[in-house]
């Protein structure tokens, strides 16, 4: 009866670990680093220019893809978007836009997403700059 409760207690005790472990884990993959070098924060960009756009995004485990966009500020329009559905815990992305919005004054924002896992956890960055 005494070694039947020692082992119920070394076994609870293992799955009680076990669990915690699982969901310290579980927390962990709910959160990215997103780190964008290019375009700097009010860069100004005229027509024609190349907008090009590096970003890192590192988590603790794989990640399940990620997402940049080029929106105006105004009404949010979409003017560039590219995307990659990829498993990995780091993800640098190195892309570029051609400011074909011609001369007219345009505040815009980069926006990169990371898809954490498939449960839709995100997290984005934003980067505002000009172009004209």
């Amino acid at each position: 009866m005494k070694n039947s409760i020692i082992v119920s207690s070394i076994f609870f005790s293992i799955l009680v670990m076990g669990l915690s472990a699982c969901k310290e884990k579980h927390d962990h993959d709910n959160t990215a680093t997103i780190t964008v070098s290019k375009p700097i924060e009010n860069a100004q960009f005229h027509h024609g220019d190349t907008v090009f756009i590096n970003a890192v995004i590192t988590a603790e485990s794989a990640m399940h893809g990620w997402e940049v966009q080029i929106r105006k500020k105004s009404d949010l329009s979409v003017v560039f978007e590219q995307d990659a559905h990829d498993h990995a815990a780091t993800f640098n992305i190195n892309t570029y836009w051609v400011n074909n919005l011609g001369s007219a004054h345009n505040d815009m924002e980069l926006v990169v997403t990371a898809e954490i896992n498939h449960d839709g956890n995100t997290e984005s960055k934003t980067v505002n700059f000009h172009c004209h």
